[in-house]
């Protein structure tokens, strides 16, 4: 017993002077193993054994993540951000409210795809559904028509937050960490469409913030998009990059995972083309230390090594103020809102759906009529097989607009690219071959794939390729104030044998 408490004391005083901190849950339930008998085989000299050995794998594997964390690359730092406290008035803050409510309907951002079409929905890492119609890979969903399983359109920001736990370090089960990540909203390419939107985004308050964004050589807006987002408590905006744009290469044409390292990597580089975002909040709650939620972003350039891990910036989301930055070049996330309350019971691959009731009301839908449980919940699903897995009203909702302009010298340009995007027969389009061939050059140039056979990456196995990627070139941030920035309740998902070992810890609660 006291040669065990030694080991202890000595295992926890490496860890000291290796800055790796323990949470007190951990130490109160070691110290409990070793001082009562309540878990016989434990406190017995095999089992206090193995216990140090688990707790040594803690010590081992949480500083070796602490060497490994990302350091920003500093093409993604440094760009201008703007923000406006009543950007939107009261009056037209109430009319988009009517607006959103109008149109009732809001599927889950996994489903964004089926607001518009790729011509390579994914780069040939496609897979078959199992027997039941699901994927059972937690990186692949099944594609929009539900023949195949592809990797996530944004399983960048997906893999992120499930590895580490995101922005609020978060230890949580797979199922519970994706519930969080499936917040609501609607995605609209026809920015005439809606003549109150028209009208907004005209509007010399909202041009002039815009405009402060784009780059002073650059400030002819084409604006192409706008979204509404709504988070229910529980949920959250994991750490990301926007869409991002190059010239022959955009989300009509390639996975937007695959969009998002080619930014990282900043081997396309000449090809980028700037953007703007701006977003304005809706609802009508003011921020509380209880409702969280806040706009945190990373911009700041770094000149000392000791913080390379880089302290993010953070907004409160301050009803009808707004915030301008591209997010294609400024990473950025949302604390989790109202952290306290449960996230939605919904899971991946499951078509759950928001549902305006009136009166204030709003539902959560989905269909489990069928076997896996996992069709799509729509408006031409039968009300007899939906089902309601949670209620809310609107003040419980985070809601906001978000506005998307392309930045360019002037309509000519902004004109030349739009035809790229509607004709791929278009001069400079890129291809998925070439993009595939350039990364392969820098991988190689790195060691990470044979540099002797030019076509080498072309003949990996393609699930493994996006992945060889997403870990290259891929650098979300990751907390520095934490003992290891890795999300152990996700290791069962991975390491089946470890689902035991997190049970006797208690570290993960319900759900592993």
């Amino acid at each position: 017993f006291l040669l065990r408490l030694v080991l202890l004391f000595l295992i926890l005083r490496i860890a000291a002077l290796r800055r790796i901190f323990f949470p007190s849950h951990l130490l109160h339930l070691l110290l409990l193993l070793e001082t009562t008998t309540i878990m016989e085989p434990m406190s017995s000299r095999g089992g206090g054994l193995a216990l140090m050995a688990v707790l040594g794998m803690f010590v081992a594997v949480g500083f070796k993540f602490q060497r490994m964390l990302p350091t920003i690359p500093p093409h993604l730092l440094g760009h201008q951000a703007e923000f406006q406290e009543g950007l939107l008035s009261e009056t037209l803050g109430d009319r988009l409210m009517d607006l959103l409510k109008e149109m009732k309907q809001f599927p889950t951002n996994a489903q964004d795809l089926s607001f518009y079409n790729t011509t390579h929905e994914h780069i040939g890492e496609a897979r078959a559904l199992s027997a039941n119609g699901t994927c059972s890979h937690p990186y692949l969903i099944p594609s929009p028509d539900r023949t195949k399983c592809i990797l996530a359109g944004r399983v960048d920001i997906a893999r992120h937050f499930l590895k580490t736990g995101g922005i609020d370090n978060l230890r949580e089960p797979y199922t519970r960490m994706v519930s969080r990540l499936l917040s609501f909203g609607t995605y609209q390419f026809d920015l005439g469409a809606y003549s109150l939107t028209s009208k907004l985004f005209t509007d010399d308050k909202f041009v002039t913030l815009a405009k402060k964004v784009c780059p002073s050589d650059k400030q002819h807006l084409d604006p192409f998009q706008f979204n509404f987002i709504i988070q229910v408590p529980g949920q959250t905006v994991a750490t990301h990059v926007d869409g991002v744009y190059f010239w022959g290469a955009t989300r009509f044409q390639f996975p937007q995972w695959l969009l998002a390292a080619m930014k990282f990597s900043n081997l396309f580089r000449e090809s980028f083309i700037d953007q703007v975002q701006v977003v304005g909040y809706l609802h009508r709650w003011e921020p509380t230390e209880e409702r969280k939620g806040r706009f945190v972003y990373w911009n700041k350039k770094q000149t000392e090594e000791k913080n390379k891990w880089n302290t993010p910036l953070e907004v409160l989301p301050i009803p009808l103020a707004g915030s301008a930055v591209d997010g294609s070049k400024t990473i950025h996330t949302a604390r989790v809102y109202w952290p306290s309350r449960d996230p939605p019971p919904i899971r991946k691959g499951e078509g759950a759906v928001l549902t305006y009731r009136g009166d204030e009301r709003w539902s959560i839908d989905v269909d489990r009529s069928s076997e896996d449980g996992s069709e799509a919940a729509s408006s031409s699903s039968s009300p007899s097989t939906l089902t309601t897995v949670a209620n809310y009203t609107t003040d419980d909702l985070r809601i906001s607009i978000v506005y998307r302009a392309r930045c360019f010298t002037d309509e000519e340009e902004a004109s030349k690219f739009r035809r790229q995007i509607t004709d791929e027969k278009q001069e400079g389009m890129m291809t998925l071959e070439q993009i595939l061939l350039t990364f392969g050059s820098d991988l190689a140039r790195r060691g990470l794939v044979p540099n002797d056979a030019p076509d080498y990456i072309l003949s990996m196995d393609r699930l493994e390729l996006a992945i060889l990627i997403l870990d290259t070139y891929v650098q979300y941030p990751i907390s520095s104030s934490v003992w290891m920035p890795f999300n152990y309740c996700m290791a069962p998902r991975l390491y089946p044998w470890t689902r035991s070992v997190l049970k006797i810890l208690g570290l993960c609660g319900s759900g592993l």
